[in-house]
């Protein structure tokens, strides 16, 4: 077995932690739905007791309010989940573009290095810009390799600023379907 140095081990770490948080997001996501359907009961149980006033309102609730407590975690769990996967990914996307050997095709065509490397330095520009109402429209695949690795990132562009792409990247099942992040650029042709 070889020898790892620590600058290896530093970077392998989150990046398999991304890995497991992705794969108990993916579970957990169908847990959210029952999660929700609890809650309401819960919250039926509160409103029994507000308004019909049994004389034993205790059990009720306490009854309502750990129903309608695990709803609230669950969703913060679940959004908590969603928004780290998205932060390792982007940091783990931006180590992987930091890399000196890389080849880039923008749908399926290599590009030449002096507009690879401008798009590299655009995409390294990545960063969560707060969501604004709109929805990604003309979509661009985008493949990066290097040292025998390929990421495939869709760059989808945003239907009211037409400089803003959202970035969805196929290496988690979170990021595939939630962006990583999102660039604003009038480099792409």
């Amino acid at each position: 077995m070889g020898y790892m140095c620590r600058s290896h081990i530093q970077v392998l770490a989150p990046i398999k932690m991304t890995g497991i948080l992705d794969s108990f997001l993916s579970v957990f996501y169908y847990w959210m739905f029952p999660s929700f359907g609890i809650g309401i009961i819960g919250f039926g149980f509160l409103f029994y007791v507000r308004w019909a006033k049994p004389a034993k309102r205790k059990k009720p609730i306490i009854t309502g309010s750990i129903l309608l407590g695990q709803t609230v975690l669950t969703w913060f769990i679940s959004f908590g989940s969603l928004f780290l996967v998205q932060d390792m990914a982007r940091n783990e996307l931006k180590e992987i573009l930091s890399h000196t050997d890389l080849s880039i095709k923008i749908n399926g065509e290599l590009i030449d290095k002096e507009y690879s490397t401008l798009i590299i330095s655009e995409l390294q520009l990545i960063s969560d810009i707060t969501a604004h109402h709109t929805h990604p429209t003309e979509k661009r695949e985008i493949q990066i390799t290097s040292n025998n690795e390929t990421s495939r990132l869709s760059l989808e562009r945003d239907s009211e600023i037409k400089t803003e792409y959202w970035i969805y990247w196929d290496k988690y099942k979170t990021t595939k379907s939630n962006e990583v992040g999102r660039i604003r650029t009038d480099k792409l042709k």
